[in-house]
């Protein structure tokens, strides 16, 4: 929230737009170079029958081979990589990616660690202190340096490696790279978790980057400067999402391990969506107060991150509707979601960047959330049990109204009379599912 206004009003557009391909660099290594061992990691982290140390390193060993892959990659192909990124040679950031992509590695599965050991306020707190050590040097940087791309850029790298090193520190005891530790048998129950993981979460990286390499292709640094723009106003849902899910996730596998009532998780569910839809709602309604966070050149992206709004509300909402997909460890139900988001997103931002551009960008990939919710749910229904879905129709509906307005410049009292009943259904829905939660207690 701090950042955001500073950034974009110190920085244009275009410059924004470099340092958004340099973030989606990142994405692209966090999705591919775990191999979906991470999330084995997290799978198997309750159970008893693996030591903690055992689990950590055949969980990060192939991680650690495919990163130094990587390494040598951007080493042959710097140039190239550099002048798709930025249109210009940028050795100094090439050397630093080398740097920052390890940083990546160790510091996810420290969090990890911290995360599945519910330490929420060590989480917490080193999470705040990745934002604050990239502001104070975001700052400096852009004072004393330089307004540009390569500022931003500078600053998320200089944070992570700090913010690495602190967490490896807490949590040093968990590690060890012995190869006394190594167990095939293991590491064959791992991969066969994660493996279906790897093409799904190749798919999840187009669905999250086939928008921005569409502006970069079809548009301008402009519009993907507005673009980004947007996401980080959108970013500050994604706050919501980060906790619920960081949180809720461990929870859930150890319900399920104890054998709770399924009611319990009827009541996480609704209880989510009652939160996001009215979170949505009432951004939407206010959302022109939102958008003083931006820059003057920023503000005309109204019904841009409006779309985009779409994308932590439903991912969110889905954390609680997926979990069938986990609980039976048939994750190849992911690779079929990604499938088809996926391509309803490349069919959409074809059709929609060259005369939209950044509003086509954003419509696509909020339709493509949408999608991603109802196959997520639809799946994991048909895996574990099949919990009711008539609220959910009614919240998605109340919210594509909602966009629908936006988009056609309706009347603000039509806004809030649909937020008001979008309040007063969910609280109904919430306090019928208290009671019944209630009674089975």
């Amino acid at each position: 929230m701090v950042t955001v206004p500073i950034v974009t009003r110190m920085v244009s557009p275009v410059e924004f737009g470099k340092s958004a391909l340099f973030t989606l660099v990142q994405t692209f290594f966090s999705l591919i170079a775990f191999l979906g061992l991470d999330q084995a990691f997290v799978r198997y982290f309750n159970t008893k029958e693996y030591d903690k140390k055992n689990l950590l390193y055949n969980s990060i060993l192939f991680p650690l081979i495919l990163c130094c892959l990587f390494i040598i990659g951007i080493i042959i192909f710097e140039k190239h990589l550099s002048f798709w990124l930025f249109e210009q040679n940028e050795p100094l950031l090439m050397f630093l990616l080398c740097l920052f992509l390890p940083a990546l590695l160790v510091n996810r599965f420290a969090f990890l660690i911290i995360r599945m050991n519910l330490r929420g306020k060590l989480y917490s707190l080193l999470s705040i202190s990745t934002q604050i050590i990239n502001f104070i040097s975001l700052l400096i940087l852009l004072y004393f340096f330089e307004r540009s791309f390569r500022s931003i850029i500078l600053a998320t790298i200089i944070s992570t490696l700090v913010n690495t090193f602190i967490a490896f520190m807490f949590t040093k005891d968990a590690w060890s790279l012995n190869k006394k530790y190594f167990d095939k048998t293991l590491l064959k129950k791992l991969f066969q978790f994660g493996a279906p993981l790897v093409p799904a979460t190749a798919l999840s990286w187009v669905l999250d980057s086939v928008d921005k390499i569409g502006l970069k292709q079809w548009g301008s640094y402009e519009q993907l400067g507005l673009y980004a723009a947007a996401f980080k106003i959108v970013a500050l849902l994604t706050v919501l999402q980060t906790i619920f899910t960081t949180t809720w996730v461990p929870v859930a596998y150890k319900w399920y391990e104890d054998k709770e009532n399924v009611v319990k998780f009827d009541f996480v569910r609704i209880l989510v969506l009652a939160i996001m839809a009215i979170t949505f709602a009432g951004i939407v309604v206010l959302r022109d107060i939102v958008l003083l966070f931006l820059g003057p050149a920023y503000r005309n992206t109204a019904i841009i991150f409006i779309y985009l709004l779409l994308i932590p509300v439903m991912y969110t909402i889905s954390e609680t509707t997926t979990l069938g997909i986990a609980f039976s460890g048939k994750t190849q139900f992911n690779l079929y979601v990604s499938i088809i988001c996926v391509t309803c997103s490349v069919i959409g931002n074809f059709l929609l960047i060259p005369s939209y551009g950044a509003r086509g960008a954003a419509l696509s990939t909020g339709a493509a959330y949408l999608v991603f919710f109802w196959a997520r749910t639809i799946f994991s229904r048909r895996l574990w049990y099949k919990f009711k879905l008539d609220k959910y129709f009614i919240n998605v509906s109340a919210l594509v109204v909602l966009v629908l307005m936006v988009e056609f410049n309706a009347q603000k009292y039509f806004e809030v009379i649909i937020m008001g009943l979008i309040i007063l259904i969910n609280g109904v829905f919430v306090k019928k599912y208290y009671i019944g939660l209630q009674g089975k207690s």
